[in-house]
């Protein structure tokens, strides 16, 4: 697939055994690619995939160098000033390309650097999570976290090529499963037939190749469709914010160490659900079918009770903020997406209240 943007276009190739076969497909894809390209990942990345990506890239007779993040305390400015020394140190001019192997706190302060090293220089990314395959890694959007908040510093700096290599996901981690299938969840509200096949399938996709291939191949088209008809998220692709405006605050609340973010991600979208259906945009029907959804994909539905103003403060800082009102994407029925903005904090409280077991 291609996505096009003011800055050129971005190529996603999603084929099972893309990783091992780096040194050919980005060559072939990238212009004057560097002989030297610099390997970026997460110091907790699994060593075999470190290894199998260099490899690779050498195989083909590049020398690749790898710098190893320390993402523990997530995506900052430290990180990404640290990030900018490495690359200096290896004498990387504005030829250099880099790869970002891993998540998508990898993906998106490679990125964030990458927009501003040198005023710019090209990246790649190569995600091996689930939730990176399908969301983080696509769009253009880069940026780290300060303390007020996620995304809060970044800049729109889309990708070369996009690598989507489905082999990676084996013996993902649940955790990471179950944050994918949030971003999942998010896609299928806005994909009826990606809905429809999930309400009907009685597989796992996390033992059920052929239906992971088919959900990721469906989550990435409705990804490339939003992104390319709103490079700079200023209209349809703020659809895609299903779930995070309340998700980023939960996310914060709770120190970034309760919840992964698609985790938080499917709790804020059922709030918002709860939300659409309280300013009635979406039926109750709806709102429990979501409910539904996000259950059948494991992912959890609850949470033990928050201090709802601290999670509220956090949503006040998020991007989509405008004046006093917080702007929200509404889901309102499958496909059907609504931009509200929403003044009244009672009302966003008692959709956060809504997810307490107390409730």
């Amino acid at each position: 697939m291609r996505i096009r943007s003011s800055r050129g276009a971005t190529d996603v190739l999603v084929e099972r055994g893309a990783l091992d076969a780096l040194g050919t497909a980005l060559p072939a894809r990238i212009p004057g690619f560097s002989s030297t390209p610099v390997l970026v990942h997460d110091a907790a990345s699994p060593k075999g995939l470190v290894a199998r990506a260099l490899r690779g890239l050498e195989r083909d007779g590049l020398e690749p160098s790898a710098v190893a993040l320390d993402l523990r305390g997530g995506k900052t400015l430290a990180q990404a000033e640290a990030l900018c020394h490495a690359l200096l140190e290896r004498d990387c001019d504005r030829t250099a390309v880099l790869i970002a192997l891993g998540g998508g706190a990898v993906s998106d302060l490679t990125g964030f650097v990458a927009a501003i090293y040198l005023r710019g220089v090209r990246y790649v990314n190569v995600p091996t999570t689930l939730l990176a395959q399908i969301d983080a890694s696509i769009g253009g959007k880069t940026g780290v976290d300060l303390p007020e908040g996620k995304n809060l510093v970044g800049a729109f700096w889309p990708p070369t090529v996009v690598v989507v290599d489905p082999d990676v996901l084996t013996g993902l981690p649940a955790t990471e499963w179950s944050s994918g299938f949030g971003e999942v969840a998010k896609y299928a509200v806005l994909a009826e037939d990606l809905l429809a096949l999930l309400e009907a399938t009685t597989s796992s996709p996390t033992n059920d190749p052929a239906l992971l291939d088919q959900i990721l191949a469906m989550c990435v088209r409705t990804k490339v469709r939003y992104v390319e008809a709103d490079e700079f998220d200023r209209g349809v692709r703020r659809a895609l914010n299903l779930g995070h405006t309340i998700g980023h605050a939960l996310e914060a609340a709770t120190g970034f160490a309760l919840l992964r973010h698609g985790e938080a991600v499917a709790l804020g979208l059922r709030a918002e659900a709860h939300l659409s259906r309280a300013l009635g945009f979406a039926s109750s029907e709806f709102e429990q079918r979501v409910v539904r959804l996000l259950r059948r994909l494991g992912l959890r539905t609850t949470i033990p009770a928050l201090d709802v103003d601290r999670v509220l403060a956090f949503a006040r800082h998020d991007k989509k903020r405008e004046g006093d009102a917080i702007r929200f994407a509404l889901p309102v029925a499958p496909g059907e997406t609504r931009m509200v903005d929403v003044a009244e904090l009672g009302r966003i409280a008692d959709a956060v209240r809504s997810l307490f077991e107390s409730a």
